[in-house]
């Protein structure tokens, strides 16, 4: 025989839209659409910041008088505003503190409520398996259309994240960037051959590390047959006093050691 499990919310009290003088109440209204989505609410833990105890209050009774089958937990925690490190180390201590029985329990996170940070932290908690458990977005009603809490599959999310890791992400842009690099080699010989003087030809070459400029200086000069006169030149290594020294010459005895 099959044993049932109860259905268990995680979400947070929304300071700015849970306001009873609010046009859009997610919480509320998440209790109050669950069963369009055949969600029966067995357990709704509501996460409080100390500026919202007032209103989670209202919000817990509220939610026992539409759903008399829900049990309300109140949950303190810290503040969960912006910044990752402090939201992402609030949420992860609140979950390694809380009881999971995966055996008797669904569990789901609520994301509409809370800044983008915490709307991410979630996602990242979930997806990296620090917590098993489906999301559920409550979209903004627009005009009087009906509203329908949204379940979200984050083992499918999860899937497409580890496509994405195995992904060789270095040699795809490598082979981006062969393609790139044959029409900058070309474009650079044209200007080459509309010169007069193919020996006063002077180029600066910009780009990250990895992008191809050593490469690049080899064949124009490869190009203008001067090769064996490349001059390579590792500018970290030289000190700053030294540097016009080293690269445009001095003369014989202009300082110690010249």
């Amino acid at each position: 025989m099959t044993i049932k499990k109860k259905n268990v919310v995680i979400g947070l009290v929304g300071l700015k839209h849970d306001k009873e003088n609010s046009a859009w109440r997610p919480t509320i209204q998440l209790v109050e659409n669950a069963k369009k989505i055949d969600l029966s609410i067995d357990r709704f833990h509501l996460l409080v910041q100390k500026s919202a105890q007032k209103l989670a209050r209202q919000i817990k009774t509220e939610i026992e008088q539409i759903s008399p089958q829900t049990t309300v937990i109140l949950d303190s925690v810290e503040s969960l505003a912006w910044n990752y490190k402090d939201v992402s180390k609030h949420l992860y201590d609140y979950v390694k503190n809380f009881t999971f029985n995966y055996q008797k329990e669904n569990y789901y996170v609520h994301i509409t409520t809370g800044t983008e940070t915490v709307k991410n932290c979630w996602i990242l908690l979930i997806t990296n398996r620090v917590l098993r458990a489906k999301l559920i977005q409550t979209p903004n009603p627009e005009g009087n259309r009906t509203i329908q809490p949204h379940i979200v599959d984050t083992n499918f999310l999860r899937n497409e994240i580890e496509k994405w890791q195995k992904i060789d992400i270095e040699e795809d842009i490598s082979a981006k960037n062969k393609l790139k690099y044959a029409d900058i080699l070309n474009e650079i010989k044209q200007i080459i051959d509309g010169t007069k003087d193919n020996t006063d030809c002077r180029f600066l070459l910009l780009g990250e590390t990895g992008t191809g400029k050593t490469k690049l200086a080899q064949d124009i000069a490869e190009y203008l047959n001067c090769k064996d006169k490349l001059v390579e030149v590792n500018c970290a290594c030289l000190l700053r006093e030294r540097a016009m020294s080293e690269l445009c010459g001095y003369k014989k005895g202009a300082f110690t050691g010249a």
